[in-house]
């Protein structure tokens, strides 16, 4: 009732250009939601097998990390926000074995730290891109400048700066 619409209202603020400077939070939101939904599912779920939820924990995180294209301050905090509600679920409001709880709580930090790992390389290349093509910009503006120098001094002679027979 809650995760499906808030999905949908950030993937319709996605399309919101006016906005756009407005989407880390926005996708930080989105992400706490969905993520806060598999904790209640943790909580709220009665079967003896809701210790497996988790696995959707650690997918949502490197998918956060990876493809969603969030920064990685936004990233992190969102992660251990999420991290922090597992561990109050599993520990003082479900009856879970330690055993399971520290397993869990390893993948989910080591999920935490590989996607960190892997949103930081994306973030430097994707600066690095744009770096790039600003500088290629600047390039063909100066290459264009140039040409256009190139092409005046062609037509006109340099000492009478008189056009010339071409």
């Amino acid at each position: 009732i809650i995760v499906c619409p808030t999905i949908a209202a950030g993937l319709a603020f996605s399309y919101c250009y006016k906005l756009r400077r407005f989407m880390q939070p926005v996708l930080w939101l989105v992400m706490l939601i969905g993520s806060l939904g598999i904790v209640g599912m943790v909580h709220f779920d009665p079967m003896p097998a809701k210790n497996y939820y988790y696995s959707g924990i650690l997918l949502l995180i490197m998918g956060a990390f990876t493809f969603v294209s969030i920064r990685l301050y936004y990233a992190i905090s969102w992660a251990l926000t999420t991290l922090l509600a597992y561990e109050i679920v599993a520990n003082f409001t479900t009856i879970t074995e330690v055993d399971n709880i520290i397993q869990n709580t390893f993948s989910i930090v080591a999920t935490i730290i590989i996607g960190s790992f892997s949103n930081c390389l994306m973030e430097n290349y994707l600066r690095r891109d744009f770096l790039n093509s600003i500088l290629l910009e600047n390039e063909n503006q100066q290459l264009k400048k140039a040409s256009e120098e190139l092409l005046r001094l062609s037509i006109s002679d340099a000492l009478t700066t008189l056009g010339n027979r071409r």
